[in-house]
Parts: structure tokens; C-alpha cells; sequence
């Protein structure tokens, strides 16, 4: 499958495309995807980083702030999530919902979008 770069407008539903989509690299695309490599160094994610990964798959209030999420693995005591878009609030309640639980074991929450805002 190729990657694309796509510019539209996000409703919180749906991307409404305002220019035809332009090839380009996987090193072009925008948006950094979770690294299963690093992942792997940094070794098996522990209980409580699965537990945290498999909250924020499920978590249905993150759709309240026009946004899901499409992607993350654990990594050791760390949680990298890749969410649809990427807005202040959105990681603002991920963040505060679940950092603390990932902190108890030096862990930390990181947060990527895959539809990132363009300065107009």
C-alpha cells in the first residue's frame, strides 16, 4: 500500500479532502508512527503499560474530543499512542487520565496524530 499525503478538512468525523492525494515516502509522511524497533529494545512491556495500552483502546471519552485512536504498542513502562488527530485537549485528558499510572514505574505516556494541523 503507498503512502500518501492527504490535506483536508478533519470535522472530528471524518477528513474532507480539499487537494487530490501526492505520493510520497514513508520518511516524508507526517506523522511518527509508534517504533516497533525501539520498542523492542527497551524490552516486554510490564502488566501495568499493557493495562494502560488496552484502556486507551477502549476509551470511548477520547471521542469527545474529535479524535481515536489508530494505533499504539507498550514499550517497557512506556505507552506510545498514535491518535487519528492530535488536538491540546485531547492530550491534555489522555495525559491526565493515564500518565500517573504509567509514572508509578518511571513510565511516560507519548502521543503522536496522524493528521497533523498545516499553517495556512
Amino acid at each position: 500500500m503507498p503512502t500518501v499525503r492527504l490535506v483536508g478538512v478533519w470535522d472530528g468525523v471524518a477528513l474532507t479532502l480539499t487537494e487530490p492525494p501526492v505520493s510520497v515516502t514513508r520518511r516524508q509522511a507526517t506523522a511518527p508512527f509508534p517504533d516497533w524497533v525501539a520498542c523492542a529494545a527497551d524490552g516486554y512491556a510490564d502488566g501495568q503499560a499493557n493495562a494502560v495500552k488496552t484502556a486507551i483502546d477502549f476509551d470511548q471519552g477520547i471521542k469527545t474530543y474529535g479524535t481515536f485512536p489508530l494505533d499504539g504498542v507498550a514499550c517497557g513502562h512506556n505507552v506510545q499512542v498514535l491518535l487519528a488527530v492530535v488536538q491540546p485537549k485531547s492530550v491534555d485528558y489522555l495525559t491526565a487520565r493515564y500518565d500517573q499510572l504509567l509514572a508509578v514505574r518511571g513510565g511516560h505516556l507519548e502521543i503522536s496524530g496522524w493528521l497533523q494541523p498545516v499553517a495556512v
